[in-house]
C-alpha cells in the first residue's frame, strides 16, 4: 500500500482475514491513551524502544510461519530445512526477523476494535461481517 493512496475505512471478514494475519499478542490498556503509540514504538527498528517480543521474533519464509526465538529458530532449520550450525555462523537468509510496522499494518484491541497504521498516526476501522454488522 502506498502512502498516497486512500486508505481504506472498512473491511470484510473475509477481506481482511485474506490480507492480514496475527503476527504477535501485545498486551496494552486498550483505554490507555498512549496505548498504540507503545505499540508503535515496541514494534519499529529504531525507535530506541524496541519490545524485546519484537526484537525475539523471526519468521520463516519457506514455511510461512513465525516463532519465537532464534532459539527455536535455529532448532527450525536444523529440523526443517537440514540446516548444520557446526558449517553457519548465522541462520539461513530465509528465516529473520520481523519488519517494522508500516501504513497499512492493523492493531486489534481486546475490545475488538481496529486501528489502521496511516501515514501520521492510527485510524480505526470496522471490520464487517458478511451482513454488514460490524465485528
Amino acid at each position: 500500500m502506498h502512502v498516497d493512496e486512500d486508505l481504506p475505512e472498512s473491511f470484510t471478514e473475509d477481506e481482511f482475514n485474506e490480507l492480514y494475519r496475527e503476527v504477535a499478542e501485545i498486551d496494552i490498556e486498550s483505554g490507555e491513551p498512549e496505548a498504540l503509540e507503545k505499540v508503535w514504538a515496541g514494534w519499529n527498528t529504531g525507535s530506541g524502544r524496541e519490545s524485546q517480543q519484537y526484537l525475539d521474533l523471526m519468521y520463516c519464509e519457506p514455511c510461512d510461519q513465525y516463532i519465537d526465538t532464534p532459539g527455536e529458530a535455529e532448532v527450525h532449520a536444523r529440523n526443517q530445512h537440514e540446516y548444520d550450525p557446526l558449517l553457519n555462523t548465522q541462520l539461513p537468509q530465509y528465516i529473520h526477523g520481523e519488519r517494522s510496522m508500516s501504513v497499512g499494518d492493523i492493531v486489534q484491541t481486546n475490545n475488538e476494535e481496529y486501528h489502521m497504521v496511516v501515514p501520521i498516526g492510527f485510524q480505526e476501522i470496522e471490520v464487517t461481517d458478511e451482513d454488514g454488522g460490524v465485528l
